[in-house]
């Protein structure tokens, strides 16, 4: 089983300097009446020069007061100085025809004067006019062509095809998505008509996307499982036709499962060993999952994954009848395993988008050798990070991460053609 370690005086009194001072006015002379005058003196003095120093003191006070809060107020300005800086007020415009360097947009003519646009590089944003209007974000979608290879497809972009410019280099092209409501939030379900009516465009819009002055656009390009992974499911059909042994398959990254399978049933191991495609990652990239067809309701068992890194389609993991993998409803993949009779659990991962490594999530497990009395245990930083739980919430976060698994629709091996 594959592991990724994903992974705070003293104050001087008035009363003491008075003290202080007829000390000093007494002397030799005490006893007489002249020194007592100038006691009283000294009195009157050092009560007149406290008051001088409280005096001072006070508009030192109201000085530095007046000095904070020029600072706090300076502070702020500069703080709502650098937020302007760091999210700057878009330059909207009202074009139906937005282009950049490398591509067009082009807004329907039913939408006039319903949106507005603006334009950052190569990345062109659609806002809702009445949103923006009353002093709401609007925002709707953006799509960029990503020609610096500074998106990375998944959580709030994904990839959506892909622009050839002129000298024949290939960028990917991502749609963006708020992350928030973006009309009035004090009524989060009132979702303005106009609003919807430019989020339901949004695919048809980005669709019809021209790449501008000699480039091409091909919409879904570098996205869907059968231009991706043909090559990956000619090597299974290679290893059935040829007959490979367990050693052939596992240097070629085939799961053992499908050496079984080929054993027992020969050349028609094609119509039982199946796949699909699914954007396990979330970026709009899909992923080739392959397990065995079975004809239940249960919920799939998958053995072999495989992702896209800079294009070239690589595996994830391949597993086997005790440490198989599901797919998760939401995204994501459960690993199951079974390490003898006393012990078994699930661990839950993401697949990182661009790359064969896995983000541990949680983990679960029954686990008798450890402890027999309580064997109920729960891992939130990794996968050998276990803390003891309660049976009761065990199968409570089992029973959830069950209700994830998914049953997926295989096509058998036997009807891709070469």
């Amino acid at each position: 089983m594959r592991k990724n370690n994903v992974k705070n005086g003293v104050a001087l009194t008035i009363a003491a300097v008075m003290g202080l001072s007829i000390c000093a006015g007494c002397g030799s002379t005490a006893g007489s009446e002249e020194p007592a005058a100038e006691t009283e003196v000294s009195v009157e003095q050092t009560e007149e020069t406290s008051e001088e120093e409280s005096a001072e003191d006070q508009t030192e006070d109201a000085a530095t007061e007046s000095s904070k809060a020029t600072e706090e107020g300076s502070s702020e300005e500069q703080e709502a100085t650098e937020d302007e800086m760091a999210f700057p007020t878009p330059e909207y415009i009202e074009d139906k025809v937005i282009s950049t360097s490398l591509m067009t947009v082009t807004v329907p003519d039913e939408f006039e004067g319903t949106f507005y646009a603006a334009v950052d590089g190569e990345m062109v944003s659609i806002y809702d006019k009445s949103c923006v209007d009353d002093g709401f974000g609007g925002f709707v979608f953006s799509v960029a062509a990503d020609k610096d290879k500074n998106l990375i497809p998944g959580g709030m972009y994904t990839k959506v095809g892909e622009i050839t410019d002129t000298e024949g280099a290939v960028c990917d092209v991502c749609v963006g998505y708020p992350s928030e409501i973006q009309w009035d939030w004090n009524n989060p379900d009132d979702e303005p008509e106009t609003y919807k009516k430019l989020e339901d465009a949004r695919d048809a819009i980005i669709e019809n996307i021209k790449g501008t002055e000699g480039c091409v656009f091909a919409y879904q390009a570098g996205t869907r499982g059968e231009d991706l992974y043909s090559d990956v499911l000619a090597k299974y059909q290679q290893a059935i036709k040829e007959g490979w042994d367990a050693n052939k398959m596992e240097q070629e990254g085939i799961s053992p499962e499908f050496y079984a399978l080929t054993q027992t049933e020969g050349d028609k191991a094609a119509d039982k060993i199946g796949f699909v495609y699914r954007d396990v990652t979330n970026d709009g990239i899909d992923e080739l999952l392959i397990g065995d067809i079975v004809d239940t309701d249960e919920p799939t068992v998958i053995y072999d994954i495989y992702t896209v890194v800079d294009k070239v389609p690589a595996l994830v993991v391949s597993g086997t009848a005790r440490n198989g993998y599901y797919a998760e409803e939401y995204g994501g993949i459960a690993n199951f395993f079974f390490n003898g009779a006393a012990e078994n659990g699930v661990y839950s991962y993401i697949i990182y988008p661009n790359s064969t490594e896995l983000g541990f999530q949680y983990g679960i497990k029954c686990d008798e050798y450890t402890d027999e009395a309580n064997p109920w245990f729960v891992a939130y930083e990794n996968e050998d990070n276990w803390e003891p739980m309660t049976e009761a919430d065990y199968n409570d976060r089992l029973e959830m991460l069950e209700s994830y698994y998914q049953k997926l629709d295989l096509t058998p091996l036997s009807n891709v053609t070469e």
